[in-house]
């Protein structure tokens, strides 16, 4: 059934008629399953507005009634209870339509195969932008119930009633909506049942909108005293800054009868108080739901007369008047001024008499000189409801490739063919830009352009297109579809994201997303967002120094750091919108960290967690950390601060008893801290070449944290994202890259803050058994600059030399005599290893390795003769005893004047072993403690300072911080030829290297292994050239 009929004439009765004939012809007890009736409302107003009503009416009957609203995505479970458990469904077209784009899921399935009605309020919003998305939703509605008398589903039968009071082509909504001829009313504007008379002034239009709109502002006084006789009065305005202003005019000018002086706390806008005061009042959605509550109970009980509003209430809220100014139809948007539609300008003046309350009703329009002949002809007919499908169709499109419901450019014809858009571009093509050819051209047109929605669908990898032609949705394009984001928001994610992103280029490529470009960035808010903008972490700037709020994507960019550092705005039009912005971007994050997934950008993945936390709990990484937990706020968590317990790990560590007491809780408060504390994860994580990452989780209870295993390269390769399941221990395999030198892990969540765990790994270039601790890592916010590659000549390396310098031997010329050498087998002697080529090439430059790589661990078994000689009784030392293949050993970094242990093949050459390692299973975690003490504690440089010991997990390795063994600076190639001359010391005589001794005992007590480093002695070189170093 289609419906046409003016404001007021009964059309929400006629939805409630389908209803009860569509719910009392069932049998309504709770045990049996009922069909339901959906309720697609154009507005969330709108929306809440026939909920409230309908709850009261339809509830005593035993028939529930729930609303389907909103924009997040943790909502969706939520919204599928909801529907399960209702029989009338109040929406809006967007969430429905996100709600239907999963109906191949079971439970959607179920849920959409029993909606036998549907209700669609204001059906003339199809000539809008946002009418595209019901125009989708009724085809899928559509095309669903096809499928299930396809595959001979039970399913209840279908039905359509629209509404609008504002259309001539009722017939056309007829022949899209498959009614019959017999059931589309079209009533005409002087059927109404309280006459509206309709009057336009015109005025002489000024030099810019603004100017123009200021000067309407002055007429109003004189329009309320000459038509509106006393009675309430509606005025529309096209901008909230222009509500608060017009109401404040009339307010100081016009003497008002009544006005209301008992104004309750929470009404905190100085200005909408004053008015109230002076009798009059201002809505838009820029006022806090209380305010705009309180302002409409004050006008439906006629204690206020005159409201100047927006056009939010001209959609169907009811909200009576007399009188309807319509203060200009020039409207802005995308910051473009814009003519209001003949539909909008007449749902306005619909407002004015109400049937039961006026006996007529005036509407005043106020316009330029050149809009006066078209808004004259309103009163004599109503408008064509025209498609916006053509313009804003690639995202729908886009859903049904998902759907599978399209798998060719022949299949989207045929989608287009359900369209209310098919109908419209045959009927006028002129209007749709064909101009007036012949039907074969016009169809040979469309295929054409579904051709280019279906390229560019390609060429942001939101769907592959076999070479036979199929059409399939990548991660994407399903992506785009469940988070339903618009094409332009894909676009620019797909164009600005890259491998090694920071936090604040993450930030700035969510803000440019196409879902904020109507956040319109207003003239009165810029010095205040300005002024916002000096205080975020990463404010705005160019050339060092704070920059203007200029674009709408600036403003964004402002508004989320304000919600993370809770930077309090007073401005409700702005924190309206800051509501806005948070609600939308878990919804971006999540597509931004799929995209990571899609491209192999580490990086994308971790920013995109690290954001939804920030979001989530209103803090950077660097704030109050256990204001996390809940009935912790910023108070208790400085209290706590205070004595020490700022972390987790604090926490766990805490005494029940003095939490409580410091933030005043009573008991059990301090044990369930601490449980809670206990419950969220730490990551000890490792390497193996031949078994992959392992990963052990410590939590205790069940851990309520969703973690993530993310592993790169240095360049930002992923190699590995997988999510840890909720268990102790874990091992992900995966292959990795040969030329990789740096393997990155990141294990992430989505929940809290400050859990996360990073660590690095140093390759090889030859395989390797060796478990190894990561390097607790820095995150890079920058992309770091790529070492240059080195064109010299990789050196051979043979033993050591007789100074203890690793002897350079030049390549072999072709010989037929020159045979490879076959790999010996071990042997009990200690034997230099092969090493890193590129740490010993950054060596011989006389640079320090650290400036091109990342500190060596004891991976790499680097000859550290370059920098720190061992003397000749250490060099040509033997085992004292065999080494099984499992030893740990310990190496001596140069870099970083460090001491490395772990598993190796092999001791370095520096170390001496005093006792044999007995075999120790590398899959077992060991805890043993590893001492050093200073042997020559005569040395006047570095005093005894007794012993000390850290805990060490065989599994991971360990280093730790020699500091006060002392190294000379890199040297230049020749001066490595020289002999290393010691390091100046005050005392004479005095050794200024010192002997250190390394005991690993194990928990029992017993020593496992005994080493020390033996001081460097000062040899005197072999003279050969200062190029074979």
């Amino acid at each position: 059934m289609v419906v046409s009929a003016p404001t007021g004439s009964g059309k929400t009765v006629l939805m409630v008629l389908a209803m009860l004939r569509l719910f009392f012809s069932k049998d309504l007890k709770k045990d049996v399953k009922r069909t339901k009736a959906v309720y697609i409302a154009p507005i969330k107003a709108l929306a809440t507005e026939k909920l409230n009503e309908w709850v009261k009416a339809f509830t005593p009957h035993g028939i529930r009634v729930q609303s389907v609203t909103g924009d997040t995505e943790g909502e969706h479970d939520d919204h599928i209870h909801s529907i399960l458990n209702s029989d009338v469904i109040v929406t809006t077209p967007e969430k429905f339509d996100s709600v239907t784009r999963r109906w191949r899921e079971a439970v959607i399935a179920t849920c959409v195969r029993d909606i036998g009605l549907v209700l669609i309020d204001e059906v003339h919003l199809l000539s809008e932008q946002r009418g595209t998305v019901l125009e989708a939703l009724v085809s899928r509605m559509k095309t669903i119930r096809s499928a299930h008398q396809r595959t001979n589903a039970v399913a209840s039968h279908l039905r359509f009633v629209a509404i609008s009071a504002t259309m001539t082509n009722a017939r056309d909504i007829g022949a899209w909506l498959s009614a019959p001829p017999a059931n589309i009313y079209s009533f005409a504007p002087s059927d109404r049942p309280v006459p509206l008379t309709l009057h336009v002034l015109p005025f002489e239009a000024k030099t810019t909108p603004f100017l123009f709109e200021k000067y309407l502002t002055y007429k109003i006084p004189n329009i309320l005293i000459e038509y509106g006789k006393g009675k309430p009065a509606l005025v529309f305005c096209q901008t909230r800054r222009a509500t608060a202003q017009t109401a404040t005019y009339i307010a100081d000018n016009l003497s008002i009868a009544s006005s209301i002086d008992d104004v309750p706390a929470d009404v905190a806008n100085r200005q909408l108080v004053e008015c109230l005061r002076k009798g009059t009042a201002f809505h838009h959605a820029g006022l806090s739901p209380q305010e705009r509550h309180f302002v409409e109970a004050l006008f439906l009980e006629r204690k206020i007369l005159i409201l100047c509003t927006t056009s939010t209430l001209a959609l169907g809220v009811n909200l009576p008047a007399r009188l309807v100014i319509v203060k200009g139809t020039t409207h802005f948007v995308n910051g473009k001024a814009e003519e209001l539609s003949d539909g909008m300008v007449m749902q306005m003046a619909g407002r004015a008499g109400r049937a039961g309350l006026d006996e007529e009703g005036v509407a005043v329009i106020l316009s330029s000189r050149g809009q006066e002949r078209r808004l004259n002809l309103l009163s004599n007919a109503t408008t064509l409801v025209e498609s916006k499908l053509g313009e804003f169709n690639i995202e729908h499109v886009n859903a049904e490739i998902v759907l599978r419901t399209i798998n060719n450019v022949e299949i989207v014809m045929e989608w287009f063919r359900t369209t209310y858009y098919w109908i419209r571009v045959h009927s006028n093509p002129e209007y749709y830009g064909y101009g007036k050819i012949s039907q074969t051209e016009l169809d040979e047109k469309l295929t054409s352009q579904a051709a280019q929605i279906v390229t560019s669908l390609v060429s942001v990898s939101c769907v592959t297109q076999e070479p036979n032609g199929d059409l399939k949705a990548t991660m994407i394009g399903r992506s785009m579809a469940r988070n339903y984001l618009s094409f332009s928001s894909v676009y620019v994610i797909d164009r600005y994201a890259c491998a090694n992103i920071g936090v604040e280029a993450a930030l700035e490529t969510i803000c440019r997303c196409g879902e904020f470009r109507e956040l319109r960035l207003r003239q009165g808010e810029k010095k205040q967002l300005n002024t916002y903008n000096r205080l975020l972490k990463f404010p705005l700037q160019q050339s060092g120094k704070p920059k203007n709020v200029s674009e709408y994507w600036h403003k964004v960019y402002v508004l989320i750091q304000c919600w993370i550092q809770e930077v309090h705005i007073d401005d409700w039009s702005i924190k309206n919108d800051q509501g806005r912005v948070v609600c939308l971007f878990p919804r971006l994050l999540r597509h931004f960290i799929e995209c990571g997934d899609f491209k192999g950008h580490a990086l994308m993945i971790v920013r995109g967690y690290e954001i939804l936390r920030y979001v989530k709990h209103k803090m950077w990484d660097t704030g109050q950390l256990l204001r996390q937990f809940d009935g912790i706020g910023t108070v208790m968590s400085s209290s706590l601060g205070n004595i020490g317990v700022s972390t987790f790990e604090d926490v766990k560590r805490a005494d029940v008893g003095r939490l409580e007491q410091v933030t005043g809780r009573a008991p059990p408060f301090g044990l369930t801290l601490k449980n809670q504390a206990s419950s969220l994860p730490t990551y000890n994580v490792a390497f193996k070449r031949d078994v992959g990452i392992m990963v052990h989780k410590t939590f205790v209870g069940e851990s309520p944290v969703a973690s993530y295993l993310v592993a790169a390269t240095e360049t930002d390769k992923m190699v590995c994202f997988r999510k840890i399941p909720d268990q102790h221990k874990y091992i992900a395999e995966f292959p990795i890259p040969p030329e990789a030198v740096t393997l990155r892990v990141y294990i992430v969540n989505e929940t809290w803050i400050g859990i996360d765990t990073h660590r690095s790994f140093q390759l090889r270039a030859f395989p390797t058994e060796e478990v190894v601790q990561g390097e607790e890592m820095s995150m890079p916010t920058t992309v770091p600059e790529a070492p240059e590659p080195t064109k010299e000549a990789a050196p051979v390396y043979q033993k050591e030399s007789k100074s203890g310098m690793p002897a350079k031997k030049e390549p072999a010329k072709a010989d037929a005599r020159t045979k490879p050498k076959k790999p010996q087998p071990k042997k009990d002697t200690l034997e230099l290893q092969e090493v890193h080529l590129k740490m010993l090439q950054s060596l011989a430059k006389g640079t320090s390795p650290a400036r091109q790589l990342p500190p060596p661990s004891c991976r790499y078994q680097l000859p550290i003769a370059s920098e720190y000689a061992a003397s000749e009784q250490e060099r040509s030392r033997k085992a004292s005893s065999p080494l099984c293949d499992r030893s740990p050993s310990v190496s001596l970094s140069p870099a970083r004047s460090s001491l490395s242990f772990g598993f190796a093949d092999r001791t370095p050459p520096n170390l001496r072993t005093a006792d044999t390692c007995p075999l120790l299973d590398d899959e077992l975690d060991v805890s043993c403690q590893l001492s050093f003490v200073d042997v020559d504690s005569s040395d006047a440089l570095s005093p005894v300072s007794g012993e000390a010991s850290q805990p060490l997990d065989l599994l991971d390795g360990l280093d730790i911080d020699t500091d006060p063994l002392p190294l000379p600076p890199p040297q230049t190639t020749a001066a490595l030829a020289q002999p290393a001359a010691p390091r100046p010391c005050s005392t004479p005589g005095a050794n200024p290297f010192k002997r250190r001794k390394f005991n690993l005992g194990l928990p029992d007590g017993t020593s496992a292994l005994s080493m020390s480093a033996a001081p460097p002695a000062a040899p005197v070189p072999e003279a050969r050239p200062a190029s074979n170093i």
